[in-house]
């Protein structure tokens, strides 16, 4: 049996991936048979997801995929923009191997994603582990969120590969100056990469008929 983390990750895979329109009921018994547990597992991921903003509550609704919107995206990179330098600034000195580690890792299998949510998965990882030695977890879990609402838009564009090589040098150039111990260069670095994604992500948009009635 599936527990709420599974349930939250196959949840979150198919309304990223657009299994789930904008504003589509997500009623626990019907997403309990979907997935074949109980509605526990559903009730706890959907609170998860919730937090993540892919779902909303609807008064004598219930809980429905959250709406688009592109000023969602917009909002969700200007907290970006501003939050993360101050997550990499917290942890920079608590920074260890472990951790740069695994940023390589993740960077690694980010290149060898196959499916949009896979890239995106990865993507977060790499950040989070340049920011989960922060001592600050409200601000920790507050970028993920922010982040799992950037990608759902990146995936519902099918652009999480214009910047794929672009985002792939940054990555790598910031992990070197944190490498390096060169905080004001890895800042400048994550300042610039942020700012790129977002004007991409916004322009391209903009640009296509998923802002044609889809997006407010």
């Amino acid at each position: 049996m599936l527990d709420s983390a599974r349930v939250a990750d196959e949840l979150r895979r198919e309304i990223m991936s657009g299994a789930w329109p904008s504003g589509a009921p997500l009623r626990q018994e019907h997403l309990a048979r979907h997935l074949g547990v109980s509605r526990i597992p559903v009730r706890d991921a959907l609170t998860v997801l919730q937090a993540e903003g892919l779902v909303a509550m609807v008064p004598h609704k219930g809980a429905v995929v959250a709406p688009l919107s592109l000023a969602a995206v917009e909002e969700a990179f200007a907290m970006r923009i501003a939050l993360e330098p101050v997550a990499l600034r917290s942890a920079f000195d608590q920074l260890s191997w472990g951790d740069l580690g695994a940023a390589a890792d993740a960077l690694e299998e980010e290149q060898g994603a196959t499916t949009d949510y896979d890239w995106a998965q990865t993507n977060w990882r790499f950040h989070h582990s340049l920011y989960r030695a922060t001592p600050y977890p409200f601000l920790l879990a507050t970028l993920k969120a922010l982040h799992q609402t950037a990608n759902r838009y990146l995936i519902m564009g099918r652009s999480t590969r214009l910047r794929s090589e672009a985002s792939a040098n940054e990555h790598r150039a910031l992990l070197a100056a944190c490498r390096a111990g060169h905080l004001a260069e890895a800042v400048s670095i994550l300042d610039a990469h942020l700012h790129a994604a977002a004007d991409m992500l916004v322009t391209h948009l903009r640009s296509t008929s998923i802002n044609n009635g889809n997006l407010e």
